[in-house]
């Protein structure tokens, strides 16, 4: 499944215990629009949404941090086609 490899490349490019400037700059230059929401358990995310003719799609990076390292990272990807 699309979302499974997401998930996969994500958590190996950027593991648990790397450093979250690296994680920020790469999403940046990918095109996700980066937010913090300290309400959240993980409290910084990344969101890059593409709408094509008749499908959407959702990648979205939610991480926290601890001394600039990433301590905990979830991934979904989300694809609605009509």
């Amino acid at each position: 499944m699309a979302s499974d490899v997401f998930d996969q490349r994500i958590k190996a490019r950027f593991p648990v215990g790397s450093d979250e400037a690296a994680l920020r700059a790469e999403l940046g230059r990918e095109g996700f629009a980066i937010r913090r929401d300290k309400d959240l358990p993980l409290d910084s995310y990344a969101r890059c949404h593409a709408n094509e003719l008749v499908c959407a799609a959702d990648w979205v990076i939610r991480w926290n941090r601890v001394d600039g390292k990433i301590a905990n990272i979830e991934v979904t990807y989300k694809e609605v086609c009509l």
